[in-house]
């Protein structure tokens, strides 16, 4: 448990388990039957991209991303910096907020570990949650 807090290992953005999700997963990872893969504890952010062309993606930017919430004063300086940007380059933008719900992945022992997984986490309410049956070791994808 001690690697849990080593973001050297963690290639995402936020550079480790995000903080709220840390008692998630240490709860998960307490299990012989159970470990976590991944983990977001939800998310907000703004994202901006070019309008109406094809290299969006590529051209899109981040400008706001956060475990903790959105404020209003967020938004707005994001949507200045971005209509800043677009009198500079002279073309149109397109922004969106996102919302990302929060999300475990947890590998699972047998099917039947997978099964009693599933059923606790549709019972709590994350009705999106499902089960992924890979060779050895079936994956349950908790979300809502």
């Amino acid at each position: 448990m001690a690697r849990l807090h080593d973001t050297s290992l963690d290639k995402a953005p936020a550079g480790g388990v995000d903080v709220a999700a840390r008692p998630l997963v240490a709860a998960v990872n307490a299990h012989a039957r159970y470990f976590t893969t991944s983990t977001c504890a939800g998310r907000c952010a703004v994202y901006a991209s070019p309008a109406g062309r094809g290299d969006q993606k590529r051209r899109g930017k981040w400008l706001f991303m956060s475990h903790d919430g959105v404020a209003s004063a967020d938004v707005a300086r994001c949507l200045d910096a971005i209509a800043a940007e677009a009198k500079r380059s002279g073309e149109a933008w397109t922004c969106a907020l996102k919302y990302e719900p929060p999300i475990a992945h947890v590998r699972c022992a047998s099917l039947d570990a997978a099964k009693r997984l599933l059923v606790v986490a549709v019972g709590c309410g994350y009705r999106e949650s499902g089960c992924t049956l890979t060779p050895g070791a079936p994956a349950v994808a908790v979300r809502s």
